[in-house]
């Protein structure tokens, strides 16, 4: 017997043991999932779609071909909210779902324009769930904008489990796995070692336990597949319009292992050099997402390498620095965001040292934020087209405006794209 049959069996022992939720009467719980099927069966389910289904896939439905009772019911067995108490499990569909799925997903692709087409297949993504390598296995009918699968990336060892919340545009990983195997081993074990009922009857759960076990299992493979990715990737990041995944995929996963080896992909991205060519704009927010991901999650393993980046030659990365280390909040950065305090040539990130000083130093103080919003950025640096300030446009005179927009409106389309820090054109997004 495989690790993920053996796994299986005891989640599913577990749920009929403790006769929870679905299972309160244990002698009617195992017809409540769909009987497995051969391998012969799945085949034949495949037909001609071109699907080539992974090791793993084949063996869960071998185990179990799904636990859908009805459209709108399923029995519930995979609860992936390792962080909170209580028990809302997810189910996966049966085997002809998933083929429908994917065939549906395939035929919406071929009709892609062909240069999109060959991007995408080039450069998977596992944050992009809509891609026929994307096979949707679990779900959940607590929330319509949920989606859980198994991603086909040879970057990874194994194919990784992706559990996400798409809803109202977002995108947010709930649990992130680096196999299917590894997924159930998790399960298995925290479920015997980790859920307990508290003295009111509910179910509780050891977080701290669940999450030694979650990295027991997972950690590594994760980590290693996506650096395996960012070194493949990486040279052809300015150009890469897909370069939001990785950094997406580099900061999930961080967000998860907490591996400080995940560091400093992000901080080479917040250094990384303008082109001086149509895909500067990619890389400002590339640097963006790179920052938000340090101040959210890099803490302070990145406190010194986010400190070098001051002293950066391209002023949004030192901008991006110098907001990331507002976030982190160390008093380690004191010092050096007194001298860009000072020193620094640019306005906006002497503004945002200030701020990001009134945070380290007094976090209870209201600061006005004004700075460090991308926005404001934006807005400063296309008034200096027009040789304004910030404060032209938030508090207009409208006799001076005139008189400006008149000066400057004529731009010179060969102006030098230089990186210099008083270049407008090199603003944030």
């Amino acid at each position: 017997m495989s690790n993920l049959t053996e796994a299986l069996n005891i989640i599913l022992n577990w749920l009929q043991q403790k006769q929870w939720c679905r299972f309160k009467e244990a002698e009617k719980s195992a017809s409540l999932l769909q009987p497995g099927l051969s391998r012969d069966e799945i085949d034949s389910f495949i037909g001609d779609s071109n699907l080539q289904l992974p090791q793993e896939v084949y063996e869960i439905y071998q185990w179990r071909n799904g636990d859908m009772i009805s459209e709108w019911d399923y029995v519930g067995l995979f609860d992936i909210y390792h962080n909170s108490d209580g028990f809302a499990p997810w189910g996966f569909i049966p085997f002809q779902g998933l083929i429908n799925k994917y065939i549906s997903k395939s035929n919406r692709y071929t009709r892609m324009e062909p240069e999109i087409f060959k991007r995408i297949s080039t450069f998977p993504c596992i944050s992009d769930f809509q891609n026929p390598a994307a096979l949707e296995i679990f779900y959940s009918y607590y929330d319509g904008c949920l989606t859980g699968y198994v991603y086909k990336d040879e970057n990874y060892k194994y194919y990784p489990v992706v559990f996400r919340d798409y809803k109202g545009g977002c995108d947010t990983v709930l649990r992130l796995y680096s196999s299917l195997t590894n997924m159930m081993m998790t399960l298995a074990e925290s479920y015997e070692t980790a859920y307990y009922i508290g003295e009111n009857g509910y179910l509780r759960k050891d977080t701290n336990k669940i999450l030694g076990i979650w990295r027991k299992y997972n950690s590594e493979q994760l980590v290693t597949g996506v650096l395996a990715k960012v070194e493949q990737l990486e040279p052809v990041l300015p150009q890469l319009e897909m370069g939001f995944d990785l950094i997406k995929e580099v900061g999930d996963t961080l967000n998860f292992t907490r591996d400080k080896r995940l560091i400093a992909p992000l901080i080479r991205v917040l250094r990384r050099p303008p082109t001086n060519t149509q895909f500067d704009e990619n890389l400002d927010y590339f640097r963006q997402m790179s920052s938000l991901y340090l101040g959210w999650l890099g803490g302070i393993d990145a406190v010194e390498s986010l400190i070098d980046a001051l002293r950066d030659g391209y002023w949004l990365t030192r901008y991006w620095a110098t907001i990331t280390l507002g976030k982190i909040t160390d008093l380690r950065a004191v010092s050096p965001l007194n001298k860009i305090l000072i020193q620094d040539s640019h306005e906006m990130v002497r503004q945002a040292a200030n701020e990001a000083l009134a945070k380290i130093t007094n976090p209870n103080s209201i600061i006005d934020t004004t700075y460090s919003n991308p926005a404001v950025a934006n807005l400063e640096a296309s008034a200096a087209l027009y040789g304004m300030t910030l404060s032209d446009i938030l508090n207009p005179n409208i006799e001076n405006l005139r008189e400006k927009l008149n000066n400057y409106s004529t731009i010179d389309e060969d102006k030098n794209l230089s990186s210099s820090d008083d270049n407008p054109n090199n603003i944030p997004f």
